[in-house]
């Protein structure tokens, strides 16, 4: 089978790794919550030091419910169980040359992107710690949009040459 490499399929590709890539460090985050509220003697692999520690973010009362929710919420769940779904869409639209789905999932990325630099301002001048697994959410949300809004430019202007 011989696929065409286009710039929309290259588009398309980079943006479907840049969701999966998104979709495992939630995993792995989500991993980390879990052993960490059992309870067990559990060093992440994303604690280097005091100051940059997965671990110590994921214990703070930020890491759930978007640090906005009330604990008897029902959106009082771990931040990283809203990346999950989100990068599983993303990872489905990825690949859509459907210029409706393309603007739903750039509003969603410009969401992202907002609690990213939220997430991002907690983490430097509130928690005062590094979480490597948050900053890399962080650059591929930031790459996300980028990538896409080269999309949707691209989808516009195959729009207007197909008229």
């Amino acid at each position: 089978m011989n696929v065409q490499r286009t710039p929309l399929n290259s588009l398309c590709i980079y943006l479907g790794v840049l969701a999966l890539t998104g979709l495992s460090i939630s995993l792995y985050t989500y991993y980390v919550n879990i052993k960490l509220e059992s309870g067990e003697d559990y060093t992440a692999a994303c604690d280097i030091s005091e100051h940059v520690s997965c671990s110590k973010v994921f214990k703070s009362q930020y890491s759930k419910g978007l640090g906005i929710f009330a604990e008897d919420s029902f959106f009082y769940t771990s931040n990283s169980l809203y990346g999950i779904p989100f990068y599983i869409m993303m990872m489905i639209l990825a690949f859509s040359t459907s210029r409706l789905f393309n603007k739903f999932l750039f509003a969603s990325l410009v969401l992202s992107n907002l609690l990213s630099v939220y997430f991002a301002y907690l983490l430097y001048f509130v928690i005062q710690n590094l979480c490597v697994a948050c900053v890399a959410i962080y650059i591929v949300n930031a790459l996300s949009l980028l990538t896409l809004y080269k999309k949707l430019k691209l989808l516009n202007m195959l729009k207007i040459k197909n008229n």
